[in-house]
């Protein structure tokens, strides 16, 4: 029984482990391409999931992002998947001088940026 506990604890950590590494290529991915300064360093924690971001809410931190100046013209975001289910990731940025903390919304599988929010 102690067994298979510990079997069950290392496959959840390897998990964990591979879902956050795929949250991060893809939000640096996102970053290379969209962010208007590209001499950037991320550091992200703590992938997670919610299905508590309104449609009205995504739009308004799109438009929230595309009006800082960070980003450039233009910057595409992801549908949102059809399940609502959301991923999330929270981190440091550090683009040239500048420093700000941002929370990255991805697409269920990991793959798309859907929204940027900054902290």
């Amino acid at each position: 029984m102690r067994r298979l506990l510990y079997i069950g604890i290392g496959v959840l950590l390897l998990t964990s482990c591979g879902g956050r590494h795929k949250a991060k290529s893809t939000v640096e991915t996102f970053l290379g391409e969209n962010l208007v300064e590209q001499n950037c360093y991320v550091d992200l924690r703590g992938l997670d999931s919610t299905r508590r971001v309104s449609d009205s809410t995504l739009i308004r931190m799109r438009q929230t992002a595309a009006e800082s100046g960070r980003w450039k013209d233009g910057v595409v975001f992801a549908d949102r998947d059809a399940s609502g289910k959301l991923m999330f990731i929270r981190g440091k940025v550090i683009a040239g001088k500048d420093t700000f903390m941002q929370t990255f919304y991805l697409t269920e599988d990991l793959k798309s940026v859907v929204a940027v929010k900054e902290n």
